[in-house]
């Protein structure tokens, strides 16, 4: 009965977390856990640690999230589940980076994970590793790196006719292209990871890889394009209920009608993206949904309105720190609204801060052929950087 009622709340975790209902899902996850631990089940222990560890993640506690992985691979290498061991070094190695750890130490986890599943034979779990450790790449801005590993990465998944993790090597490729843009790579990277998604039932792929190909669209100003990949992606996303990508295309959709002068129906999408990503506790999207609206609301007349919302997006510049990709592109939304009320030298500050971090991340780009693309061929960093030299 025990037994059954543990299976039942994991259940409940997982449907919550495909529905992007992450407090809902640490919910079930957390009682799961503590029946598991009333249990002795110690296997069940080490995944459900490792669960709410990407729980705490999506919610933005990621020192909290750290803490779960290293419970889980503390008790998976206790117990001698190797397995599962893999599994809990690839959770930290996700989130080493967002906590103030090197991305060095990051991809050793990674790649001791990748190590043990092939001491284990299973190269299945192999290419997996692969996969992720791509994915890593990506997410912490080695896109020259991601770019270079991909094509090995790409192969072992081949080899073992794993079409999903091929499909997620392309995509990583496809996104790392774009970030360095590189937009025609991009494009046949995104264009074929979609393609595979479709091939094997997975329409949240499909969906999510269309809203890609809708941000090299509009990148490239063929905002016609780009609107009517994000009506498709959006389309599906809503028909699966999967609230944490309906955000990014409600957002997509805001940003392309912010860039049209649009206002009246920038406002829709980017009031429905930012319920959302409140709901699932990213804070880093809620702000750019933010500063979105109070641009459309001055635009549109309410001046004092959007100087009350630039007051707290400022106190969150000026207290919060955060170390994503995205982040640049906030930056730089925020100097446009900071521009458009007159705070001239709020505006310069936020400014120099979006100039150092396009400047730092171009440091770690090594070629110097993606690295001029990076810096002349992104739109905003092009904006950033011109502007600044004015």
């Amino acid at each position: 009965m025990n037994v059954n009622r543990l299976k039942a709340l994991a259940a409940a975790g997982e449907l919550g977390y495909k529905n992007g209902r992450y407090e809902e899902s640490r919910k079930w996850f957390q009682m799961a856990l503590d029946m598991a631990n009333r249990l002795g089940d110690a296997a069940e222990e080490v995944v459900l640690l490792a669960k709410i560890g990407d729980m705490e993640i999506r919610a933005g506690q990621a020192k909290t999230a750290r803490d779960y992985y290293e419970k889980s691979l503390l008790l998976a290498r206790r117990e001698n589940l190797h397995t599962l061991e893999a599994d809990a070094l690839e959770g930290l190695g996700f989130i080493l980076p967002s906590v103030g750890g090197s991305l060095s130490q990051a991809r050793s986890y990674m790649e001791e994970a990748a190590k043990l599943r092939r001491m284990l034979g299973n190269r299945l779990g192999e290419a997996r590793s692969m996969c992720n450790l791509i994915s890593l790449l990506h997410e912490s801005g080695a896109n020259e790196e991601a770019l270079l590993l991909a094509p090995e990465a790409l192969e072992k998944n081949l080899a073992v006719n794993y079409r999903r993790g091929a499909a997620i090597v392309k995509s990583a490729r496809g996104l790392a292209a774009f970030e360095l843009g590189q937009y025609e790579q991009a494009r046949e990277m995104l264009e074929a990871a979609r393609q595979e998604f479709a091939s094997i039932g997975e329409p949240d792929g499909y969906g999510l890889h269309t809203g890609s190909l809708g941000l090299v669209a509009m990148a490239e100003e063929r905002f016609r394009e780009a609107e009517s990949l994000f009506g498709e992606a959006l389309a599906v996303a809503e028909t699966n209920q999967t609230g944490i990508y309906a955000a990014m295309h409600h957002q997509d959709f805001g940003l392309l009608y912010v860039i049209e002068e649009r206002w009246d129906q920038a406002q829709p999408h980017l009031e429905q993206a930012l319920t959302i990503n409140k709901e699932n506790g990213d804070r880093l999207g809620a702000l750019y949904d933010e500063t979105l609206l109070a641009i459309v609301r001055h635009a549109m007349g309410e001046v004092e309105p959007a100087g009350q919302m630039a007051d707290e997006i400022m106190r969150a510049f000026q207290e919060e720190c955060f170390a994503e990709g995205m982040v640049i592109r906030w930056l730089w939304q925020f100097h446009a609204l900071l521009v458009r009320l007159g705070r001239v030298e709020e505006a310069k500050g936020v400014l120099i801060r979006a100039r150092e971090e396009v400047q730092s991340a171009a440091q770690k780009i090594q070629d110097e052929t993606l690295r001029l693309s990076f810096l002349e061929r992104v739109p905003h960093h092009k904006l950033i950087l011109n502007f600044i030299s004015k």
